[in-house]
């Protein structure tokens, strides 16, 4: 399974955080181009924050992975 950052609509977002509810990040990611995918096939089943920021906004919210 992927992320991905195009269904956001948020284009110009250059860095993706992925955390665990206790706060530990289990991904950090430059994004170079809207389409670019990440992978997350390695992460247990679990709620998960994410942040995409960029110099002047950022995005946060809830990610529910279901295997």
């Amino acid at each position: 399974k992927k992320f991905n950052k195009k269904n956001l609509r948020h284009n110009d977002l250059k860095k993706f955080n992925l955390y665990e509810l206790t706060g530990r990040a289990v991904i950090t990611k430059q994004l170079i181009n809207k389409s670019e995918m990440i992978d997350i096939k390695e992460l247990a089943s679990g709620t998960y924050i994410y942040h995409l920021t960029n110099e002047a906004q950022a995005l946060a919210g809830k990610c529910v992975i279901a295997r």
